[in-house]
């Protein structure tokens, strides 16, 4: 058995009373785990553990081979409560677990993709500031780690109205876009720009992973907070 630490990236029910749980470990990278009996009456284990991108001290059976996995042990790594109680927060972990779902591998190894998910939901979890920014630097960030780093804006628009000329960038966009890749100070509150630079992400991921063109959960964080 391993003793490692774990991010839920997303559940999904299984038989009667029990769930299959989407984890992406530390140790062993993203797995799939039965999880029995959480839906029974009496469970053995809390279904707010299984809370998308909730933290998690856990100790596993690893089969070497593809498949379905099993745990032995599992609890909260820390209390993650303003996510949990703040509707903002928990519909912006929901479109972060989205795109990790459709990004994330089993059975790939990421360098140092675990320690920078780990402080992005803490750092969320003590933020105070506007969602849709938040999404924007975190999608922005999480390019490093899948070989296709965002490091130039005119580079980044290039590709993305290559691909089709009506994504191309307006001049608040750019600007907008630059003030995060220099750690500049910028008016982060437009959600609407937030948002329309957060659509031409997305594009952006989907020259490299195409899996990522359908993210549904950012039509939900739209209608929420534009």
């Amino acid at each position: 058995m391993i003793d490692t630490q774990g991010i839920v990236i997303n559940q999904i029910k299984y038989k009667e009373t029990s769930i299959i749980a989407k984890i992406f470990t530390e140790r062993l990278g993203l797995k799939s785990y039965v999880i029995n009996n959480v839906r029974s009456k009496k469970p053995k284990y809390s279904p707010s553990l299984f809370y998308p991108l909730n933290i998690l001290d856990m100790i596993v059976y690893d089969k070497k081979k593809y498949g379905l996995q099993y745990l032995s042990e599992i609890q909260d790594h820390l209390n993650l409560d303003q996510i949990k109680k703040d509707i903002n927060k928990g519909i912006t972990i929901i479109v972060i677990a989205d795109l990790l779902d459709k990004t994330l591998k089993e059975d790939v190894k990421y360098e140092n993709i675990y320690l920078f998910l780990k402080t992005k939901i803490i750092e969320l979890n003590d933020s105070q500031e506007d969602n849709s920014y938040f999404l924007l630097k975190f999608f922005i960030s999480l390019t490093k780690y899948f070989g296709f780093q965002i490091s130039d804006s005119e580079e980044f628009d290039l590709q993305i109205s290559n691909f089709n000329s009506k994504y191309k960038l307006n001049e608040d966009e750019l600007n907008l876009l630059n003030s995060i890749l220099s750690k500049t100070k910028f008016n982060n509150s437009n959600t609407s720009l937030n948002i329309l630079l957060l659509k031409k992400l997305i594009i952006y991921y989907q020259l490299y992973i195409p899996s990522t063109n359908n993210i549904k959960s950012l039509k939900i964080f739209e209608e929420l907070f534009n």
